[in-house]
């Protein structure tokens, strides 16, 4: 799979029935079964609508871990998104951050608690 981000488009009536939700939690639910991986994989979401069509994104890391779920919910390359008209919908604060181009966060966790998605 190449290096690029990859979109999938919802309507209205997608976001209204669950669909972002549901990618979601496949989305977790793979990196779950995939052992976690430490990757700077992430899945944004389009911000600033109140209801109405939505959009997804999966970055490079992402769209390499979940090829099945990138075809089940037909995705398409696409450019990169604008880094301030998307939030985090799946993956970690560090790699966000750097997406983003700001210095991530310090990051700690105690001996009982491992880090998730």
């Amino acid at each position: 799979m190449s290096m690029d981000w990859y979109k999938v488009s919802f309507t209205e009536e997608d976001v209204e029935a669950g669909r972002v939700q549901q990618l979601a939690a496949q989305m977790n639910a793979a990196v779950t079964a995939l052992g976690d991986p430490q990757t700077d994989a992430l899945v944004v979401d389009s911000v600033g609508r109140k209801g109405g069509a939505d959009e997804v994104f999966f970055s490079p890391d992402a769209a390499k871990l979940v090829p099945a779920l990138l075809a089940e919910y037909e995705a398409v390359p696409c450019p990169a998104p604008r880094p301030n008209e998307v939030g985090l919908l799946v993956g970690r604060i560090p790699g966000y951050s750097r997406f983003k181009g700001v210095t991530p966060p310090q990051m700690r966790y105690s001996s009982n608690r491992k880090p998730g998605y």
